[in-house]
């Protein structure tokens, strides 16, 4: 249970898909033939948890496997884990994996629900929409490579200043309705 007294701190939270792709361009036939054939796509992919708050920067990212009620419940006690000393008020979408009731939220987090189909309201999609532009796309080696791709958006990531995420997720019409609840 959190202590009498405590920091009160806002999040937002979001997770995101992060893939890598292959794809087949072209296939051989005869001559004035196309041909057809059924592919399955072949992707690998992981998911990236976040969660930032928009008045100081701060940011807590998560690599987990799926974005489900088992892998939610795992963020936020990691989350919890990293802020023990203070309620931590999180602002989420309705996504299927955060409302489930298999999710099991830690004592000091208290889960906000922002309308549905408004991702304009959560200040992490900002953060998500900058960090897709700044992928390399025109690596090969990041287009088919996991691993790699892992390490380029890691490296992103851990350039983010206290400053930059601030100036992304830090809109004062965002921050005065988290605070007016």
């Amino acid at each position: 249970m959190v202590s009498p007294l405590f920091a009160l701190h806002s999040y937002a939270i979001h997770g995101k898909n992060v893939q890598i792709e292959e794809t087949v361009t072209s296939r051989v036939g005869a001559y004035g033939v196309k041909p057809r054939q059924l592919v399955a796509p072949l992707y690998e992919d992981y998911w990236l948890y976040a969660a930032v708050e928009p008045t100081t920067g701060d940011a807590f990212w998560w690599e987990l496997p799926r974005l489900d009620a088992e892998c939610f419940t795992i963020f936020l006690h990691q989350f919890g884990q990293q802020y023990p000393e203070s309620l931590n008020i999180v602002f989420l979408d309705q996504a299927p994996a955060h409302v489930a009731q298999r999710v099991v939220v830690p004592d000091n987090i208290v889960l906000v629900w922002l309308p549905p189909y408004s991702p304009e309201l959560n200040p992490v999609e900002r953060l998500w929409e900058d960090l897709k532009y700044r992928i390399d796309v025109q690596n090969p080696s990041l287009r088919t490579n996991l691993p790699v791709f892992r390490e380029h958006i890691a490296s992103i990531i851990r350039g983010y200043t206290a400053e930059a995420i601030t100036s992304l997720t830090g809109y004062s019409y965002l921050v005065e309705a988290a605070y007016a609840l």
